[in-house]
């Protein structure tokens, strides 16, 4: 059976679009404002093979959007301990 992501994804009400209008860029960014543009990506890229999971039909595509998510999310705390670390918390 072949799945329609995009039509899928756009009647469960996501679009990456959206998600990524949140993330402007700015020729003066400091390190944590780079630092935190890269997080709100992640957290679209997470959101995204979230919902591409729990649409996809096989067990196989249900896996590789779980891994992606998993690589994003461990992606995630990378970030947030480097994003500490300019804060010096």
């Amino acid at each position: 059976m072949k799945v329609d992501y995009q039509k899928e994804l756009k009647k469960h009400g996501f679009s990456l679009l959206i998600c990524l209008k949140s993330v402007s860029l700015d020729k003066n960014m400091s390190a944590e404002d780079v630092l935190l543009l890269i997080s709100k990506i992640d957290n679209c890229l997470i959101s995204l093979y979230k919902k591409l999971e729990e649409l996809a039909v096989s067990e196989e595509v249900k896996n590789v959007f779980g891994n992606l998510a998993s690589l994003e999310q461990n992606e995630m705390r990378k970030i947030i301990h480097n994003i500490q670390k300019v804060d010096g918390i």
